[in-house]
């Protein structure tokens, strides 16, 4: 049916740049055409392009991306080494982008080697236009006994959350608990820790780790969230969706390596894009498909001076309430122990909790 109707389609288009070379005085002399002259042979160029743009983006929508991703997932973490697509319709054209796109959104997918389209090899059909099956590659690291162990740290995680607990509550605690069970590690000198995995079982993870991590946290309770990165700062960090809305979550920058035992920042949870700014002063944000979220023009400030702005220790519940240290506390004085109630927005003085000699 797709070459029936590009067939017409560039028949329609062979006439139409026919009857468009027709002037007063019939057809265009073939030196006029060799010399380029003729405002209509520009058109006509025109012409072939918008056809060929139109059969391309039909080829991009003939398939059902999530359908297509949730099928090659699920071969690939049972490290299957050719994977028949023939019947999803993804055409040769969009069969990197796909995959590059499956594999950043994936994190589950940590053992799988992808650097670029070198890692993977396609298979069209005999016309070219269609990918019929995915040949991956794995890391030789990984078995299957990782896959099982980093499913079974995450529902362990997941253990924690309450179910009644609104999605800030429940991103409060899966960001407090990624800094206080991981170590913020640098790139160059452990590569290898670029992904959820190591995030989670190992406890060691560079900027992306932990994005990818939160990132698949984010996916287990029902959360709508990406990971955003800038080529020129080099680091990544999350978007989250609430009530349609997009805040920016950056654990690792949360969790420097610099840090005193116990610390737990908050500075860069939930930030309005301007607040984003101040710690990401790039303007190239790219989400997964390569939209740049930094030209977005709205600012979603509600949590940019929520009460954990400063501070800087894990917020832990107890009876329908998050318990912190006051931020200021610990430089001018004892420290003051506060409750916060998401619910209401309002929060109270528990004690007074010592010197703050004593806090760190």
């Amino acid at each position: 049916m797709n070459n029936i109707r590009k067939s017409m389609r560039n028949l329609i288009v062979f006439l139409l740049v026919f009857a468009m070379t027709l002037g007063d005085g019939g057809l265009l002399s073939f030196a006029a055409i060799k010399t380029g002259a003729g405002p209509r042979i520009e058109q006509n160029k025109e012409l072939f392009k918008e056809a060929e743009a139109e059969e391309s983006e039909e080829l991009l929508a003939s398939y059902d991306y999530e359908e297509l991703a949730d099928y090659v997932a699920k071969k690939l973490v049972k490290r299957e080494t050719s994977i028949d697509i023939s019947s999803y319709n993804l055409s040769s054209a969009a069969e990197v982008s796909f995959y590059e796109r499956m594999i950043n959104t994936h994190a589950e997918l940590f053992f799988v080697e992808y650097d670029d389209s070198s890692d993977v090899t396609f298979t069209q059909d005999s016309s070219g236009n269609y990918c019929i099956s995915i040949s991956p590659n794995y890391k030789s690291e990984y078995n299957e006994r990782q896959s099982i162990d980093f499913e079974k740290y995450v529902k362990l995680i997941l253990l924690g959350v309450d179910s009644s607990w609104s999605d800030v509550e429940k991103i409060l605690y899966l960001h407090d608990y990624l800094i206080t069970h991981c170590e913020c590690v640098d790139y160059v000198e452990n590569s290898e820790k670029s992904n959820a995995y190591s995030a989670i079982v190992q406890g060691k993870a560079d900027c992306l780790g932990y994005s990818m991590a939160f990132l698949y946290l984010m996916e287990k309770i029902g959360v709508e969230a990406g990971v955003v990165s800038s080529a020129s700062l080099d680091i990544a960090w999350n978007y989250v969706i609430l009530d349609g809305k997009r805040y920016y979550v950056d654990v690792a920058m949360d969790d420097p390596d610099n840090k005193v035992e116990f610390y737990c920042g908050h500075k860069w949870l939930l930030n309005g894009k301007n607040k984003c700014a101040t710690g990401h002063e790039s303007i190239d944000w790219q989400d997964v498909d390569e939209k740049n979220l930094y030209e977005e023009a709205t600012d979603n400030t509600k949590y940019d001076s929520f009460f954990w702005t400063d501070v800087e220790s894990a917020i832990p519940y107890l009876d329908n309430k998050w318990y912190y240290v006051d931020a200021d506390t610990p430089y001018v004085g004892n420290l003051v122990l506060k409750s916060f109630d998401l619910s209401s927005e309002s929060n109270e003085t528990v004690c007074t909790a010592g010197n703050k000699d004593q806090f760190w």
